[in-house]
């Protein structure tokens, strides 16, 4: 229970403020979890940015439903993870919180699961005093205690415990594919009625009696529930497959002992993986996509000749467990290694007492299991990414446990006439060491990595508080942001996923802007970048007011009474029943024509289309043109009702006339050509 409270106390104090914000991978996981409570339909995109889906749905059929087994957005991500925070916001609501009590929670089972794992791998407590515990009188669950406690106290697994990504939710499946793995083997053992040792007798008389189906089912069954966690998880298998190879080469008769469970194991974990594996086969570009994507980024990378980036890897992994650090500060507090140094020393000792050793097949077990883990950070491109190397995090706890273990029999073992005093000494030099790097990790989480600088930057903070500002503007309101930015999955989820409310844009030109809906006041959240808009609503709005004003944008208001434009005109003209004109005026200056139109969108668009402005002659003929899209927001992006002003400059030619001319308007999809109705004629004009 001590452990746990630790354990917990790392993982759920100040939970809601540390990290301060909310970073973009854990709100797009917040985003897709609304949208199944919502009873969505998938795949959805969430930012413009993504437009890889056109590629992954080329030639191929979408499926679309409303329980996916892989969500597509964000670069292709696992769902259990997601499916979790959807049932935490069932609960809690769409709050920060409701995503990363996921992750301390996940992060907690890892913490028991590691104890179940270390009991079964290392201190079964079946085979003597040797396997009973590290001191001939102490309990057989002190060695698992002290891999979980580690568990609990991991840097890089309390900093993933606290944010919401999937990366944490492969941990605990992990170590229970070991558990039950270890608890097949130990009743597989003890069946046929040999030493666990690379020696061994024929048993192949003993075959039937040595298929344990349950602990191998369900060993399978975690297995193939961790591809549904984190990309890592397919490492996993691999861990399966070379050791039953390394357990094969020096005992021949193991195949004989195992196959059957070996073909249990996989066929449960096929079956329990078969929806995704479906999936992958329908769609295969999202297979690998993810994947191809992270190899080749980041320092240090050598396109074309990935062999080289992982032969670095190599390097840089190692240096990352006990020298320097992931840098990324979501990640980690910026160069930390994963191992603090007292964790730094207890692995080398338990290293050295595994060498020392008659060598054990559990022993080899967890040296590949560590080396396995450590390959998806190893097989990218930034690395040490600690994110990828979490699946090491087990492994290195139990070698740490070992380590513990050997210390205190060598303090005890000095000399055996002081046994009761050396029995105190290595007693008090164990529990400081532990209490030492429970500090470590408390000092380096609550105080440097609280403040850093960096922090608040690196969870997108800013972008967190405006979207709290947002969703608590009234409900009937039209909201704006601007400029627009690529990536707005922290703001959508502050908002309470209302993607439909929050329209963002940009105009390049400075020459839109959309109004919102007659009748509805609009809200504009606006950054300093857009600070030409505050000056066009004042132009076009004068009882537009600044509501607020804050560190990085300001709030600007157009009242719902405001007349959206200023002048008015008595035909109905519209384009295809989807677009109306209501308003618009011409201004000529030096060489050209300023066309002003004020537009409201009749219905939905799922097209964006190309705008056209002709100035015609009495005879018809065209005289200047204009073609391009609405400037910074695509009529893709228009809501029912909604006004939207934008101004268009005709050029005009050096040798043009003057007289009276007519202009001529309409849209048009630029792909095929379609025109959105028939063009209209505004009105005549004089051109001096």
């Amino acid at each position: 229970m001590v452990v746990i409270f630790v354990a917990a106390i790392l993982r759920l104090v100040q939970l809601d403020e540390l990290p301060p914000g909310l970073h973009h991978d854990e709100a797009y996981n917040g985003l897709d979890a609304l949208a199944l409570t919502n009873r969505l339909t998938f795949p959805i995109f969430h930012e413009g940015w993504e437009l890889y889906a056109q590629d992954a749905h080329e030639g191929r059929p979408i499926y679309e439903t409303d329980t996916p087994v892989f969500f597509e957005g964000n670069y292709g991500r696992e769902p259990l993870f997601v499916y979790l925070v959807a049932a935490s916001i069932s609960f809690l609501g769409p709050t920060l919180t409701s995503i990363r009590i996921v992750s301390a929670l996940v992060g907690l089972i890892a913490v028991g699961a590691t104890f179940l794992a270390a009991r079964a791998l290392l201190w079964p407590g079946d085979n003597g005093s040797e396997e009973s515990g590290f001191l001939d009188d102490w309990p057989v669950l002190m060695g698992p205690l002290l891999a979980a406690f580690f568990m609990a106290i991991l840097f890089p697994m309390v900093q993933y415990s606290r944010i919401g990504v999937r990366a944490i939710s492969f941990v605990p499946l992990e170590a229970m594919v070991v558990y039950f793995l270890w608890k097949g083997i130990r009743r597989v053992e003890n069946t046929v009625g040999i030493e666990l040792t690379i020696q061994g007798e024929d048993v192949t008389p003993m075959l039937f009696r040595s298929v344990k189906i349950g602990w191998f089912a369900a060993a399978g069954v975690f297995l193939g529930l961790g591809l549904y966690t984190y990309a890592a998880a397919r490492f996993m298998p691999l861990l399966i497959i070379a050791f039953f190879f390394i357990w094969w080469l020096q005992e021949r008769r193991v195949f004989n002992r195992y196959f059957v469970n070996i073909f249990i194991l996989a066929a449960a974990s096929i079956i329990t993986a078969g929806p995704l594996i479906l999936f992958f086969l329908r769609q295969p570009y999202y297979l690998v996509y993810r994947s191809r994507f992270i190899a080749n980024r980041g320092t240090g990378t050598y396109p074309g000749r990935p062999w080289i980036t992982w032969v670095l890897n190599i390097g840089r992994v190692v240096r990352g467990l006990f020298w320097q650090g992931d840098q990324n500060i979501v990640n980690n507090l910026p160069g930390r290694p994963f191992l603090d140094p007292i964790q730094s020393f207890l692995v080398f000792l338990g290293a050295i007492s595994m060498v020392r050793r008659r060598p054990r097949i559990r022993d080899q077990f967890l040296v590949i299991w560590l080396l396995v883990m450590l390959l998806p950070g190893i097989l990218t491109g930034d690395a040490p990414h600690f994110g990828r190397l979490l699946g090491a995090a087990a492994p290195l706890a139990l070698i740490i446990s070992l380590g513990c273990i050997w210390l205190v029999k060598t303090i005890r073992n000095i000399n055996i006439s002081w046994g009761p005093a050396l029995r105190k000494v290595a007693i008090f030099v164990l529990i400081t060491l532990l209490l030492l790097s429970l500090g470590l990790t408390v000092f380096d989480y609550f105080s440097r990595y609280q403040g850093d600088s960096e922090l608040r930057a690196g969870f997108d903070n800013d972008d967190w508080q405006l979207g709290l500002v947002a969703a608590a503007l009234p409900e009937q309101a039209t909201v704006y942001l601007s400029p627009t930015q690529e990536k707005m999955a922290t703001i959508l989820y502050a908002f309470g996923g209302q993607e439909e409310r929050l329209r963002s844009f940009f105009s390049p030109l400075k020459s839109l802007l959309p109004a919102g809906v007659p009748g509805k006041a609009a809200y504009y959240l606006l950054r300093s970048q857009a600070g030409f808009v505050n000056d066009q609503i004042n132009t076009y709005f004068p009882k537009s007011y600044t509501d607020s004003r804050h560190s990085d944008y300001d709030v600007l208001v157009i009242p719902a009474d405001s007349v959206r434009g200023e002048n008015s005109i008595a035909d109905d003209i519209s384009w295809g029943g989807a677009i109306s004109l209501e308003n618009w005026q011409a201004d000529q200056g030096s060489g050209f024509l300023d066309v002003t139109l004020t537009w409201q969108a009749q219905v939905p668009m799922d097209r964006s289309y190309t705008i056209f402005v002709h100035l015609l002659n009495e005879n018809g003929e065209l005289v200047a043109q204009l073609d391009r899209p609405p400037d910074g927001y695509l009529t893709s992006d228009w809501q029912e009702g909604e006004i939207v002003i934008d101004s268009l400059r005709l050029e005009l030619p050096a040798d043009m006339q003057p007289g009276a001319y007519f202009i001529q308007s309409g849209f048009y999809y630029l792909p095929t050509q379609e025109r959105l109705g028939e063009p209209q004629l505004l009105r005549e004009i004089d051109i001096k």
